[in-house]
């Protein structure tokens, strides 16, 4: 009977431990993915939503505002009172709505002002219940783990919120859905000068590739050479064949292999 309660304890815990990571990464996720966007805001006639860079810092702000001014104190002595189990519930819950007026205040499209001001008070309430939340859950980490893996829990718990940093940046121009002048934008703003440049070089396109089989081909070591140097933007006649290329049926490309052909020269 002890083995089986000490069985059901063990599993009892990993499980508050899997239920005590969901809001932490949830956190992590929705505190970082502005991050992400930060570079769209140095042009906000992109932007629907009508911010500067000086609007999103002023917004970014609201998430240390009442933790800075006592908030982490008043709420810490209420965990202290009322427990783990009320307080908790309370901040993950002021977590959810802060997360949900910034969700509005973002996509009701208000003027540029009404959506900062609304944003910027659910961004307090989101960094007061963040920051609560998260000493309610290692307060809850060392009671269910006291003596048994308290380290390895609380590393399990970071790594999975982290995670939810690692997930919310991805970068603006790899999303697929955003709009496509904000996906120009984050890209050509993440580029360096030399990267700017090498969009308008256009060298010959017909060396670049080389045939390794009747079926295959791979990108060529002049490819390789000229893109160790610089990035190139585009390159010209990549398929072309006639006698000033030199290319023919035999040592040129038919439409299969022209398909691979751009493919392996677009992912190197």
């Amino acid at each position: 009977m002890t083995s089986d309660t000490c069985k059901i304890r063990n599993v009892s815990r990993w499980l508050a431990l899997a239920c005590l990571v969901v809001p932490m990464f949830g956190s992590y996720f929705f505190d970082d993915m502005f991050s992400s966007l930060s570079q769209l805001f140095h042009n906000p006639e992109l932007l629907e939503l009508g911010w500067n860079s000086a609007d999103y810092g002023f917004y970014a702000g609201g998430y240390s505002f009442l933790c800075v001014w006592g908030g982490l104190i008043v709420c810490g002595m209420l965990l202290d009172k009322w427990g783990v189990r009320i307080t908790g519930s309370i901040f993950v819950g002021l977590m959810a709505a802060g997360a949900g007026i910034v969700t509005i205040a973002i996509t009701s499209g208000m003027s540029p002002k009404s959506s900062l001001a609304l944003a910027y008070a659910g961004c307090m309430i989101f960094g007061l219940g963040s920051e609560i939340a998260g000493v309610a859950v290692t307060r809850s980490i060392a009671k269910w783990f006291k003596g048994k893996n308290m380290a390895l829990a609380m590393g399990l718990q970071l790594a999975i919120a982290r995670l939810g940093t690692a997930l919310a940046q991805k970068p603006v121009y790899q999303q697929a859905d955003a709009p496509i002048e904000s996906r120009i934008s984050d890209l050509v703003g993440r580029m360096t000068l030399e990267e700017r440049v090498g969009q308008i070089c256009c060298p010959l396109g017909w060396e670049m590739y080389t045939k390794t089989g009747k079926n295959s081909v791979t990108v060529s070591e002049v490819f390789k050479q000229q893109m160790s140097k610089a990035p190139i933007g585009s390159y010209w006649a990549v398929l072309r064949a006639d006698p000033w290329t030199q290319k023919t049926l035999e040592n040129g490309l038919n439409p299969e292999l022209a398909a691979k052909a751009l493919n392996a020269l677009q992912k190197y």
